[in-house]
């Protein structure tokens, strides 16, 4: 399963479904996702500025994603490197250093590619990765092995702390078999412990 997700070129989420026969055509108001350019000018301290604001009428969370509550998602919302994904309101997009959306059509990105990251461009990617998902520091380290080689001494941004991270969302999910715990998190493990050359047990 790692390996499928991990090597598709795009992986297609229908999140506003809640269960497997809902698809992804949903109605959409177009109008609350167009979004509106706002030309501002002011004047302050005898200065005179301008800029441009884009406006929606929705707000980001009202976004209803049923599907990411179901624990067996996790591993495909994981190890996807480019996800599309079909919300109830929106369509949106993102890969490890960029995200777009029908809101905010323009994208955003703080770095071209991985390979960019020292430690000054690591502290901006994770400023922005925060606004994306919750897993792009594991998806970071599923990628690279060391993506800080100039890190400080004191930086504890390490795979495993990515790890527990993402555990500890897990544990909010629902699963219909508890049996199905592990098995819904092996591919990810998997993954991990290959890029890192450790070794994964699961148990008590």
């Amino acid at each position: 399963m790692d390996k499928i997700y991990r090597n598709s070129t795009l992986t297609i989420f229908a999140a506003a479904g809640d269960n497997t026969n809902a698809g992804f055509s949903i109605f959409r108001d177009l109008r609350s996702n167009k979004p509106c350019k706002l030309d501002l000018k002011t004047t302050a301290g005898g200065q005179n500025s301008q800029g441009s604001l884009y406006v929606t009428l929705d707000h980001p969370g009202d976004e209803r994603r049923p599907l990411y509550e179901r624990g067996w998602v996790l591993q495909e919302e994981v190890l996807s490197t480019r996800p599309l994904v079909f919300g109830s309101r929106q369509l949106s997009w993102r890969c490890l250093c960029a995200g777009a959306s029908e809101k905010h059509s323009e994208g955003s990105a703080v770095i071209q590619t991985i390979q960019e990251l020292g430690r000054p461009q690591y502290e901006a990617w994770r400023d922005y990765s925060r606004g994306t998902d919750r897993f792009n520091h594991l998806r970071l380290w599923l990628l690279e092995k060391d993506p800080i080689p100039d890190r400080v001494p004191w930086q504890r941004d390490n795979q495993f702390d990515a790890w527990y991270e993402m555990v500890t969302s897990y544990s909010l999910q629902s699963l219909t078999f508890s049996a199905d715990v592990p098995q819904a998190l092996a591919s990810i493990a998997s993954a991990l412990a290959h890029r890192h050359e450790c070794t994964y047990l699961a148990g008590l």
